[in-house]
Order: C-alpha cells, then sequence, then structure tokens
C-alpha cells in the first residue's frame, strides 16, 4: 500500500491552492510529519492484532 508522503501533500495543496485561491506554506512541518506517519501505524498496529487473534484463534 502506497501512503502519501510529505512532498505529495505539499504538492496537492499547491494545486488546489492555484486553483482556488488561499495562502501557499505549512503552518506546522512536524504536525503533517506526525499525520503522514499515522496511516502506516494503524494498519502495522492492526496487522499486528490480527496476527494475535488468529493466533489465539489457532490453538
Amino acid at each position: 500500500m502506497r501512503h502519501l508522503s510529505e512532498p505529495d501533500i505539499v504538492y496537492i495543496h499547491d494545486r488546489i491552492i492555484d486553483a482556488t485561491g488561499g495562502d501557499y506554506g505549512i503552518r506546522d512541518k512536524k504536525l503533517l510529519a506526525s499525520i503522514c506517519e499515522r496511516p502506516k501505524t494503524a494498519l502495522s498496529t492492526l496487522a499486528s492484532r490480527v496476527f494475535v487473534i488468529q493466533y489465539i484463534m489457532q490453538t
């Protein structure tokens, strides 16, 4: 599965600004980095839970 990277999100943001107007730039780069990592963490947590459930059900 491919996740959006920070440059991907900034690119999309800039294209939306081009089309609709508004301010360019990122207010909080650390928050953007955190947002980009969250789906990866959620999926790995979900995968580990599924593994544990499968293991429990097999015993």
